[in-house]
Formats: structure tokens, C-alpha cells, sequence
């Protein structure tokens, strides 16, 4: 993994007030257990949690990104599934599990991922840099209106 690229991806996650924290593949569980996320999605450890999801949101989504971006602190998910889709946008607080090793550059470097999604009509893709922040004409600036109010990243260690 290069370190760069992390020290980036980290600096700019923390511009835009996500959490950023260290985890050890052997750390998950106690995460699981200390912590109450009403949705979990980490398919690389077949681990799941469903719950209901419907115009009132959910409070905690914890859900493994398929890649990020160094240079903005941008997290990718692509899913079919439409449960993905509502959890990372209808929570209070989106927490993303991602593996060090899937972090790129630059959003160029995503191309052959974005080339994927568009292959399959069906694939969902969100570019999620940090909570959902939005500003009207008087430059009043609400938060959590058009999804999550707070972000943090779990960076699973190599």
C-alpha cells in the first residue's frame, strides 16, 4: 500500500469532518459488538444486517466500500442492491468500512470501475466524499439534508 496515498485519502477525508480510524481485520467483530448499526454490508466477510428501511431513514449504516479516491477523500459503492442504495442515503450516519489496498489516486484511476457499472444498467454507483452538506442563496448551510449527517471511515489495515 502506498503510504501516500493513504496520508492523502486521509487529509482530505478530515477537510470535510469524516472520522477516520484504524481497524484490524481481527478488530471487525469487537466494532460489531460495541458499536449498534441498524444496517451492515460488508461482503468480504459475509457479514450482513438488514433492517427496514423507509421514509423515516435509519440511524447507522455500516457498509464496505469498493474503492476510494486519494486526492478528494472519496469513498465509491457500487451495488444492485437497492437496500445499499437507501442505507447510504437514508442514514443519520454512514460508516464505511475500506480496505487500504483499494485506494487510487485520482478519479481518473476509477475509470475501469465506472466502465463496469455502465456495462450493467442495473449497477448503482455513489461517489460519497463526507456528510451531505447543502447551502441556500443566503449561504445558510444545513447538513444532512440530501443524506448522511456524519461520515467516518474505518481503513481496514493490510
Amino acid at each position: 500500500m502506498n503510504s501516500l496515498l493513504l496520508k492523502k485519502f486521509i487529509e482530505k477525508s478530515t477537510l470535510v469532518s469524516n472520522g477516520n480510524f484504524f481497524i484490524k481485520k481481527e478488530q471487525i467483530n469487537d466494532l460489531l459488538n460495541k458499536e449498534d448499526f441498524d444496517f451492515i454490508a460488508l461482503p468480504s466477510f459475509n457479514i450482513y444486517k438488514g433492517c427496514t428501511i423507509d421514509e423515516k431513514g435509519i440511524n447507522r449504516s455500516l457498509i464496505e466500500a469498493d474503492s476510494a479516491i486519494a486526492e478528494t477523500g472519496t469513498v465509491i459503492l457500487k451495488s444492485k442492491s437497492e437496500k445499499i442504495r437507501l442505507a447510504s442515503s437514508l442514514c443519520e450516519e454512514l460508516n464505511i468500512l475500506l480496505k487500504q489496498n483499494l485506494i487510487l489516486e485520482k478519479l481518473e484511476d476509477a475509470e475501469m470501475i465506472l466502465k463496469e457499472s455502465v456495462q450493467n444498467q442495473s449497477n448503482y454507483i455513489a461517489f460519497i466524499t463526507g456528510a451531505s452538506r447543502t447551502a441556500d442563496i443566503e449561504r445558510v448551510l444545513t447538513i444532512g439534508v440530501h443524506g448522511p449527517v456524519r461520515m467516518n471511515v474505518y481503513i481496514l489495515e493490510d
